[in-house]
C-alpha cells in the first residue's frame, strides 16, 4: 500500500502532468520500467496507436525500446511517428550525467508538430520532479538512500510573499516564456523582466528558471486570461 508520502507526491505528479498538458498541447503519460501507466494519461488522440490497450503496437515496441535505451544513456528518445506528431519518452527525477541514480520512471509526451518548442521545457521540468525514494533500495543502500529526494519546490504559501507583477511573470515563465516574450507582453523591458525574476527566485528560495517553473506549475499559477493590462512597475 503507497505511504502517504507517495500518495502526496503522485497527486502532485499527476497535477503537474495535467497543468503541463493543458499549456502546452502535449499528451502526457508516466510510466514505469515495464510501460505501466503511473498517472492517468492526459489524453490522446483516439486514432494514436500509443494507446493501443493491447500493448503490441509498433507505438508501444518504440516505447519499451526507448524506455531500455534511457536506463543506460539517462537521453531523452525522439519517437517517430507516422502521423507526424513530435513523439518523446524521457527520464524523470534523473539528471543526464547522473548515472548512479536508477531511472525509475519516465514521461511520454506526444503533441502536435507545431508544439516541438515545448518539449525540452516539458523534459527539464520532469527531470526536476524527484520521486520520494528508490523502490526496494538493495540490502547495502544507506539510509540517506531511502530518503526523498529534495525537490526544488518552495514551501506551501510562499507565493504570496510575490508581488502582483512578480506573481505574474511566474505565471509567464510557468507557460514557457522567454524573457523577450515576457517582456513584449507585458511592455515592459527585459531588464525589468530579469530584474523581477530575481527578486522571485530569492523570495521563493528557488535557483533558476526551470525550477520557478516547475513551482509555477505545481502551484497552479496561470497567466491572466482577460485581456486587460495594468501599467507597467
Amino acid at each position: 500500500m503507497p505511504s502517504k508520502q507517495e500518495i502526496r507526491w503522485l497527486t502532485l505528479l499527476q497535477r503537474t502532468q495535467n497543468q503541463l498538458s493543458r499549456l502546452h498541447g502535449f499528451s502526457l503519460v508516466v510510466l514505469d520500467p515495464d510501460c505501466n501507466e503511473v498517472t492517468v494519461p492526459s489524453g490522446l488522440p483516439p486514432a494514436c496507436a500509443a494507446a493501443d490497450p493491447t500493448r503490441s503496437s509498433a507505438c508501444w515496441n518504440l516505447r519499451r525500446e526507448a524506455v531500455a535505451r534511457i536506463q543506460r544513456t539517462r537521453q531523452t528518445v525522439s519517437l517517430p511517428c507516422p502521423r507526424g506528431r513530435c513523439c518523446f519518452v524521457s527520464p524523470l527525477g534523473v539528471d543526464p550525467d547522473d548515472f548512479e541514480t536508477p531511472v525509475v520512471y519516465f514521461v511520454a509526451g506526444s503533441g502536435p508538430a507545431q508544439a516541438a518548442g515545448s518539449v525540452r521545457l516539458i523534459q527539464d521540468l520532469f527531470r526536476l520532479v524527484r520521486p520520494p525514494a528508490a523502490p526496494g533500495p538493495g540490502p547495502g543502500a544507506r539510509p540517506e538512500d531511502a530518503s526523498p529526494a529534495a525537490t526544488p519546490w518552495a514551501a506551501e504559501g510562499e507565493a504570496g510573499l510575490l508581488t502582483e507583477r512578480e506573481r505574474e511573470i511566474l505565471a509567464l515563465i510557468g507557460a514557457g516564456l522567454t524573457n523577450r516574450e515576457i517582456a513584449s507582453q507585458l511592455y515592459i523591458s527585459q531588464s525589468t523582466v530579469k530584474t523581477h525574476i530575481t527578486h522571485l527566485l530569492m523570495k521563493l528560495g528557488l535557483n533558476n528558471r526551470t525550477e520557478a517553473a516547475l513551482y509555477a506549475v505545481r502551484e497552479s499559477i496561470c497567466p491572466r486570461t482577460s485581456g486587460s493590462r495594468k501599467s507597467p512597475l
